[in-house]
């Protein structure tokens, strides 16, 4: 896949952000504001990258010769 790399580093700074809300979650004593910015974020993640990006990279896949 062409854009592999930059697909790759999407998916690894998502879990550098998760893992750092989901620190401070733990560390505030399970606070709601950080709850909705964990939710926020994975709603965005939903949104904007499997419904751009996996697709575009689903799209690119099934155009792919086949073996």
């Amino acid at each position: 896949y062409p854009k592999a790399a930059a697909h790759k580093k999407m998916h690894a700074d998502f879990v550098a952000v998760f893992t750092k809300m989901k620190t401070e979650y733990d560390a505030d004593n399970e606070n709601l504001v950080v709850l909705h910015k964990i939710n926020k974020a994975v709603f965005d993640w939903l949104k904007n990258h499997i419904m751009i990006h996996d697709k575009e990279f689903a799209h690119w896949y099934r155009s792919q010769p086949k073996k």
